[in-house]
């Protein structure tokens, strides 16, 4: 991604001078956002990592506020329950465990991504999210954390099943 953005910073430069926000002496600084690149071993001895720091970002989407949100309550959970057991050497475990459905969801993104985002879904995704408000609800509800993966996808296949037949044996 990278190649495709070899100029990032003269590019937000230019779309905030557009904005009238501009500034020619400003220096613009970022960083590589961990798509669905999680750790396995969110941490070591007593550190354990949250958020973008674990690689909990979304593959898909690029989300990673809720997940920050979530495993940094995990985390401290975590710390808690291991000091209270007189065992800080078992935070990282306890923590590892916490974030399997986590983990688990952005696995399954990681799998969906080459599909929702091929030419020929295309059109299907479109189409079915602006047809659709059970879609559009489902959508909103895996951004709010209440769905994951799987279900959106069952939900389109449940719309649409002869589209995304079509969309998987067009040539």
């Amino acid at each position: 991604m990278l190649a495709a953005n070899a100029d990032m910073k003269a590019a937000m430069g230019d779309y905030l001078e557009k904005l009238g926000q501009g500034c020619p002496k400003s220096t613009y600084k970022g960083h590589f956002i961990p798509f669905g690149a999680f750790r396995k071993q969110p941490g070591q001895g007593p550190v354990l990592l949250a958020g973008d720091a674990a690689g909990l970002v979304d593959p898909i989407t690029g989300e990673g506020i809720a997940f920050a949100m979530k495993s940094g309550q995990l985390a401290a959970l975590a710390a808690a329950q291991s000091l209270a057991a007189s065992q800080p050497e078992k935070a990282l475990t306890i923590y590892r465990k916490a974030l399997k459905p986590l983990h688990r969801s952005l696995r399954w993104a990681n799998r969906l991504r080459p599909l929702l985002f091929h030419p020929s879904f295309e059109r299907l995704f479109r189409t079915a999210f602006r047809n659709s408000h059970s879609m559009k609800r489902a959508y909103m509800e895996l951004l709010d954390g209440e769905r994951d993966y799987p279900e959106l996808i069952w939900t389109l296949l449940k719309r649409n099943p002869s589209a995304l037949r079509r969309g998987l044996f067009r040539r």
